[in-house]
Parts: C-alpha cells; sequence; structure tokens
C-alpha cells in the first residue's frame, strides 16, 4: 500500500497553479522535451532537503524512491538532463516562485501580528574554485561570488523579501527597493546609511532602528524622557535578539515615540 513520504507532505503546500503561472510569464517550458520546470523544481528542492553533494549522488538517491515519483508529479532523473536543464533553463521562473511564496507568507505575518519588526540585512556567497572562475573576474570584492539580501520577520520567522545580487551591489541598492509599510520598525545597520531613504521612512508612517556613523550629525527634533527613549531600544534591542544595539549606538528616528 502506498504512503506518502514527508517530502510529499511538503510540496503539497505548493501552490501549483501559481508555479504553472510563473512557468507561463518566463516561457521556461517552451523548448521542454519531458522534463519540464516542475520536475526540475522537485529535484533542487529534493538536492536542498537531502544534503546531496553532487549530480551524481542526487541522481542514485532520488531515483531509489522511484514508487514515489508517480504521486510527486515526476519521473527518475539523469544528471546530464538535470545539468542541462541548470545551465539553459531561465532561473527567473524559480525566483518568481519564491516571492510569491514568501508574499503569502508576509500577508499571513500582517495580520497576525500587530507590532510589525522587520530585519534587514545582507550576506555574501562565497563562490570559488573549478567552475566559479566567472566570480574572479566579475567581483571586485574582498568575497568573490554573490550577495543575498534578506527582509525578515523575527516574531513569525520567515523571511518576506529575497533578493540574489552580485556581491559588488551597495546594501542601500535594495533598501531603498524595500516597500515601506505604515507602523512597522525596520532595525538594519550602517550600510543602508542614506538620510533620504530615511526621511521617506518617516514619511510612510515608519520607524527604524540603527547604528550611526561616526561622523553623522544628529540631533533631536522633539523633546523626550531619555529613560523612555531607553526603555522602548533596549526593549527592541532584545526582540531582535542582539541584532540591534541599545544605548549610545542606537537612535530612532522619531525621538518622542
Amino acid at each position: 500500500m502506498y504512503t506518502n513520504t514527508r517530502f510529499g507532505e511538503l510540496l503539497k503546500v505548493l501552490p501549483k497553479n501559481t508555479f504553472k503561472r510563473c512557468v507561463e510569464q518566463h516561457r521556461s517550458d517552451k523548448h521542454n522535451k519531458g522534463f519540464d520546470s516542475w520536475w526540475q523544481l522537485i529535484s533542487l528542492m529534493y538536492a536542498q532537503l537531502s544534503g546531496c553533494r553532487s549530480l551524481r549522488e542526487l541522481e542514485v538517491s532520488y531515483n531509489s524512491h522511484s514508487a514515489h515519483h508517480y504521486h510527486l508529479g515526476c519521473g527518475p532523473i539523469k544528471r546530464s538532463t538535470l545539468s542541462d536543464a541548470n545551465r539553459q533553463r531561465d532561473a527567473g521562473v524559480f525566483e518568481s516562485f519564491c516571492q510569491q511564496l514568501m508574499g503569502r507568507a508576509h500577508r499571513r505575518v500582517r495580520n497576525e501580528i500587530n507590532d510589525l519588526l522587520y530585519l534587514l540585512d545582507s550576506t555574501p556567497i562565497c563562490l570559488r574554485g573549478r567552475g566559479y572562475e566567472w566570480t574572479q573576474a566579475r567581483s571586485m570584492s574582498r568575497i568573490p561570488g554573490l550577495k543575498i539580501h534578506l527582509l525578515y520577520s523575527p516574531d513569525k520567522q520567515l523571511p518576506c523579501d529575497a533578493r540574489i545580487t552580485a556581491s559588488t551591489q551597495n546594501d542601500i541598492e535594495y533598501g531603498r527597493n524595500v516597500e515601506i509599510e505604515k507602523g512597522a520598525k525596520y532595525v538594519f545597520d550602517k550600510g543602508y546609511c542614506d538620510y533620504n531613504w530615511w526621511h521617506q521612512i518617516d514619511q510612510e508612517g515608519a520607524f527604524f532602528v540603527t547604528r550611526l556613523k561616526r561622523n553623522a550629525s544628529s540631533g533631536c527634533s522633539k523633546a523626550a524622557r531619555p529613560k523612555e527613549i531607553y526603555c522602548r531600544m533596549r526593549s527592541l534591542s532584545l526582540k531582535t535578539n542582539g541584532l540591534a544595539a541599545a544605548g549610545k549606538t542606537t537612535t530612532s528616528n522619531r525621538c518622542g515615540e
């Protein structure tokens, strides 16, 4: 008797109709010869969750569960076919689908949490060695490869938005494109220093917590009790698990609130 696997249960939550719309938008199955985008997505997810380190290992491990392929909507894979698909198929279809999933999770976060808190940061993805020579030629940074920018909700432990860019792209370039929500609080470091963008956050009715640069010139436009400001900032600092500093190195764009 057939028994569903944990991997099959995980795939049930993926909106297949949404994925089909992404495929149609990017026309990723235009030259499909049997190995479609859905099949490729399942293969890549299995590789990630099972910790496969090579296409050969993925082929052997994935094909050993042939009894479940039909219920997953696919079949056995060949490493040469998957390699060709990874090289030739536009990755934009998977990026669009990921954005759709994060958008759904983000709406649920907004509905469940009144006091929205977001962490904004980036981290490099180091790519060195055989097959990644192109990163050496294109990268001007100390870490060759890519960079991932992330907008994260610590309350629900969910990513709300993510972008993968060249390692040389400044953090603030991504920050300027973040959709600001009224009443939300944004926590980020000195890499997002842009006074015009900070002013935009204030105009949208949102708040931010950051670290000022040493040469920053700042002041308080409204009197407030220092103890109240310190308590609010320390509470926010503890809530973000130390990602935002409290005390002298932390500031808010609205001193009196």
